[in-house]
């Protein structure tokens, strides 16, 4: 289910989705099908839904366009789905764009590809990869090398292929989503491992921080590292130091925590919740946002039962790109 929702495909079934103003406690209308959303934390309103032709990877910084893969190649699109361009043919997942927005870079198989923005130029880096990150320069990628029959290592090389550089001995988190992510300043690369969560900057020893989490998430700064473990979400500084306990499951309805994004001036956290029934009903999910400064989550968007969401990037003027996969009660 999870993987169907970060790749959302068009054509799902229709069902409601509801948008609550932080000082409202009823809930408005405010789409009807799957679909991307862009959703204002101030009122609670949202516009959407925009349908792609191909399962959507990434969103540009302004939120004008994304990108995606479609079984058959790497596309990119305007948000409301027009202007379709074909950038790469073939076999393709996980596409993202560089920060600068001049490249993009994606998984085909276990090998990493690396093109132009306009689909110029395309080349295979590494041939031996399982998950990467974009430097902040945009002249790098960090990636899990998983070379056969040996354990992993988190790997640093050049956009154009050359410098190829192992950092740092990976061994597989059980379950985790997330598990990798470069800091946009500071030049810090955050990974989770199976004993704990991991930083470490290249030709650098690494610095273990001493807790076990996924869904790690780096502040605008790279000065805070946001990550869901012990039905929580959590937040601990670069040095090891600070950690925080921003939301818990304990006591609640919601039983997980996914996917934490931060707002651009780093002082708010939006997140999933998911609520699973195990099997006594529908399960449920809503984003809530909590602020660093202090107080109570609150909530954004409750979504439609036996639906998945995901939260991807804040967009100027304290608005939310999200996305909702809803395949119907029943469905898988």
């Amino acid at each position: 289910m999870r993987a169907q929702l970060a790749a959302l495909a068009a054509g799902a079934l229709v069902l409601p989705l509801g948008a609550v103003p932080a000082s409202s406690a009823s809930s408005t209308s405010c789409g009807a099908t799957s679909g991307l959303y862009v959703l204002r934390l101030d009122g609670g309103t949202c516009q959407g839904p925009f349908i792609h032709p191909f399962a959507v990877t990434d969103v540009s910084a302004d939120g004008s366009r994304v990108l995606g893969t479609d079984g058959a190649g790497v596309s990119d699109a305007r948000l409301d789905g027009s202007d379709v361009r074909r950038l790469a043919n073939g076999s393709a997942e996980n596409a993202r764009w560089s920060p600068d927005g001049a490249k993009v870079a994606f998984l085909r198989g276990n090998e990493l590809w690396v093109m132009g923005a306009d689909g110029s130029g395309l080349h295979r880096v590494a041939g031996d990869a399982t998950e990467f990150a974009w430097a902040r320069d945009s002249g790098r990628l960090a990636f899990v090398a998983v070379p056969a029959g040996r354990f992993g290592q988190i790997t640093v090389v050049g956009a154009t292929g050359q410098g190829r550089a192992p950092i740092a001995p990976w061994f597989p988190p059980p379950d985790c989503d997330a598990s990798l992510t470069w800091a946009p300043h500071g030049g810090l690369i955050a990974y989770a491992s199976s004993t704990s969560i991991f930083v470490v900057r290249p030709g650098r020893a690494r610095r273990n921080l001493r807790q076990r989490g996924c869904s790690l998430a780096w502040s605008p700064g790279g000065r805070r590292l946001a990550f869901v473990a012990a039905q929580g979400l959590w937040v601990i500084g670069s040095d090891g130091r600070h950690l925080r306990r921003l939301d818990q499951m304990r006591g609640s309805t919601y039983n997980a925590i996914e996917r934490p994004v931060w707002s651009s001036d780093g002082n708010l956290l939006a997140y999933t919740k998911h609520r699973d029934s195990l099997g006594l009903g529908p399960w449920q999910e809503q984003f809530d946002a909590v602020s660093l400064r202090g107080g109570r989550p609150r909530l954004i968007v409750r979504v439609a039962d036996c639906s998945d969401a995901l939260a991807w990037r804040w967009l100027p003027g304290r608005r939310l790109f999200v996305s909702v996969w809803a395949p119907g009660c029943g469905m898988d």
